[in-house]
């Protein structure tokens, strides 16, 4: 249940190491408790110390210091062990009034910003990062029909799912490949002019005489140093290709070398 003017009481938590002089107080979870609030310390010996939450650092570091004191004095909690099963507490109690002057300057982001300001943050005051994701879940829960791959005429292949989801999937490798090289001037040279049959994709790489020497592919006799793409020395390109695309080639200077090959169904 919450309450609009009062804090949840918060039941005692085991402390997961020894209290510190400097009143850095550790247990599982911080979860609860607020700064101004008050708490109590306990241990098997019957020894108590009423605190102030002084700072929550994290979800397992408390700072606790003096009630009614600067939020940089600190309490010695060096009395309160693990070994004698210390706890913190808090009982149900009343919030701390702040003025609308603190409320502004808490939420103002000051120059070069300058905006008020509404960030997301974990209950442990941390904002929301890639390290520190918002935690989200979510449920589908949906039916598809049959599920067919298609490939070429009159090729198709239906998906049918095993008992517990999976997909059995053959993966068929290429049937073949054939390799050429052509010599390519300042005239438009068609490359592959005998395609390999069935052809799915052909891989071309340049080997140009000097640095400054480039190789233009087009698709037509038409292509120009101005309308090719531009392959410089080692320079490769892979182009998804049937067997009646044409590919032609002209250089900016004779004597240039394009490798090519054939890839088949």
């Amino acid at each position: 249940m919450a309450f609009e003017r009062q804090w949840n009481a918060v039941p005692p938590i085991t402390l997961t190491a020894d209290g510190s002089a400097t009143g850095v107080i550790q247990v599982s979870d911080t979860i609860g408790f607020y700064v101004k609030m008050n708490a109590q310390l306990s241990n098997s010996l019957g020894q108590t110390l009423t605190v102030e939450i002084k700072r929550v650092i994290n979800k397992n570091i408390l700072l606790v210091g003096p009630p009614r004191t600067p939020i940089t004095t600190y309490t010695d909690c060096s009395a309160f062990t693990v070994a004698l099963s210390s706890t913190i507490s808090a009982a149900q109690q009343n919030k701390t009034a702040l003025s609308m002057e603190d409320r502004m300057l808490a939420t103002y982001e000051q120059e070069p910003v300058n905006s008020w300001r509404t960030t997301q943050v974990d209950p442990y005051g941390n904002p929301y990062t890639a390290d520190n994701p918002l935690p989200t879940s979510a449920t589908f829960t949906g039916t598809i029909g049959d599920v067919t791959v298609v490939g070429p005429s009159p090729d198709s292949y239906p998906l049918i799912p095993n008992p517990d989801g999976s997909i059995n999937v053959d993966l068929n490798g290429l049937s073949a490949f054939q390799t050429s090289q052509y010599t390519v001037g300042t005239f438009p040279v068609q490359i592959t002019p005998t395609p390999l049959p069935d052809r799915s994709s052909v891989g071309l790489k340049a080997i140009t005489t000097t640095s400054s020497d480039i190789i233009y592919i087009g698709n037509s006799s038409s292509v120009t140093t101005s309308t090719g793409w531009p392959l410089f020395n080692d320079d490769a390109l892979e182009l998804d290709l049937n067997d009646g695309d044409t590919i032609w080639a002209v250089g900016t200077s004779p004597g240039q070398t394009l490798c090519a090959i054939e890839l088949g169904n």
